[in-house]
């Protein structure tokens, strides 16, 4: 039969040692699990955290609304000349991330200089009114005036900022938790699509018919133009029997 065996400090002073100790130490704990202690709102870290955030999502949404809009027809006149095949899936969140990296970096060093700069809602303000710039102008433009989508990106970015100023803490673990997620989307769609357009092209490769030698040479040059036009010209050597 096995026996427990309980030992208990000796006197009250090791009882308040004791609990001395464990009061010490749960700051310590609490801090280690408290991820606003680690990111600290308005640090340098938080405002790059948030910049890369708000670029993957900026981007993520632009690339697939621009595909979606041109495979609908839905895209205004004035916005014909931003035609883009699948690959924009995957090129806009980086391009993105790369622009909104910058301004994070500028605001952090103006959060340094500038001591009374609430740098966390500053930023959402900024990073707010980028990403819904971007968005609204791709579905607005030529049809309102570009002065009205500024106006309403600049609406939007006010209440994001103000909203922010009471739930920064919850902003920070969101943006923690889910730009993993949200980088991992990104590098899945360019292997997806990279991957995809390779396999296509070695396929396309593989079935084509062996040249004979005496076959003529042919130079192919394409352009297109920032017009829903593509103008292509070809230029051909005829074959030394012919000249």
């Amino acid at each position: 039969m096995s026996r427990v065996v309980v030992i208990l400090p000796t006197s009250a002073e090791g009882i308040v040692s004791d609990m001395k100790s464990t009061a010490a130490v749960s700051p310590k704990i609490a801090a280690a699990s408290d991820p606003s202690v680690v990111w600290p709102p308005g640090s340098v870290k938080t405002i790059l955290l948030a910049a890369v955030w708000f670029g993957l999502v900026t981007g993520l949404v632009e690339g697939a609304s621009l595909w979606l809009l041109q495979q609908v027809h839905g895209l205004s006149s004035v916005m014909l000349f931003l035609g883009a095949s699948l690959e924009i899936l995957w090129i806009a969140p980086i391009v993105d991330v790369l622009l909104f990296a910058v301004g994070g970096l500028a605001l952090a060093l103006i959060g340094k200089l500038v001591l009374r700069l609430r740098a966390m809602p500053v930023s959402v303000f900024v990073f707010t009114l980028l990403a819904c710039f971007d968005w609204l102008i791709m579905l607005l433009n030529g049809r309102i005036q570009l002065v009205a989508i500024l106006i309403l990106a600049i609406g939007l970015a006010v209440q994001s900022s103000r909203w922010s100023q009471k739930h920064q803490q919850a902003l920070v673990r969101l943006w923690r938790r889910s730009t993993p997620w949200l980088a991992g989307a990104a590098l899945l769609l360019f292997a997806g699509i990279q991957g995809g357009s390779w396999l296509a092209e070695q396929s396309a490769i593989s079935s084509l018919p062996q040249a004979s030698s005496g076959s003529p040479n042919i130079l192919s040059l394409s352009w297109m133009r920032f017009a829903p036009i593509m103008y292509r010209v070809t230029a051909t050597r005829a074959p030394p029997a012919l000249t």
